[in-house]
């Protein structure tokens, strides 16, 4: 089933591993081998030090109403506290060009500029129907709602299509506070898009503006 508590297992199992916190590993093994500089898992110190405060430059995002009252004041999406914590499942603060990089990256099969992140073979399982050879769950799902390991196809029987115009493999996922990011490797091409709406209230209308941007490119 899809859930959040797996990612914060996988983040224990990264640290108990290799040494290093989650936002750490991620660091050293993936955003600095690929010059993703203002990326990081969960807002770190160093971002508020310095003549300029990248933490200035992260956009409020729209809360739903159960992060509006008194009590949640401490610990919605916009607190300092949400913004430290790093949640493995959803802690990613970052920028388009970062991000551009990122989907190069899955792009070229794992590698970048000649620095190498991740095997082909690794990429290839990544992205592959990971539900297709799992009989006990239902055909439909597996036929039409496919998922790789982490990142989900573009389900085009859903309201939460990427794009209508991308290919059925194009691979992604929606952010919760408003972030849409996949690639089509058929068109070699990918759309990000980086809102402050939520998503339970905005992925209609990022689908329309992925379906404008392919119907761009020639």
């Amino acid at each position: 089933q899809y859930q959040s508590m797996g990612y914060a297992l996988l983040g224990e199992i990264i640290r108990h591993v290799s040494g290093k916190s989650n936002q750490q590993f991620l660091a050293e093994e993936v955003f600095i081998p690929l010059g993703m500089k203002d990326t990081s898992l969960g807002v770190p110190a160093a971002w508020e030090s310095g003549d300029f405060s990248k933490s200035a430059r992260i956009a409020p995002v729209e809360l739903p109403f159960e992060q509006q009252g008194p009590d949640a004041r401490h610990w919605n999406w916009n607190s300092p506290y949400w913004r430290g914590f790093g949640a493995p499942w959803g802690g990613m603060f970052s920028t388009l060009e970062d991000l551009i990089r990122l989907c190069r990256m899955m792009l070229a099969g794992g590698s970048l500029e000649g620095v190498d992140v991740l095997s082909p073979q690794t990429i290839r399982a990544v992205v592959s129907n990971q539900l297709a050879p799992q009989r006990e769950v239902p055909e439909g799902e597996r036929r039409c709602r496919p998922w790789g390991l982490g990142w989900r196809w573009n389900w085009k029987d859903h309201s939460a299509c990427f794009c209508d115009l991308a290919s059925p493999e194009s691979y992604g996922h929606f952010g919760a506070t408003g972030t849409l990011m996949f690639v089509d490797a058929e068109r070699g091409a990918g759309a990000i898009i980086l809102s402050t709406t939520p998503m339970e209230r905005g992925s209609n209308w990022m689908t329309r503006l992925s379906n404008l941007l392919f119907a761009a490119i020639a």
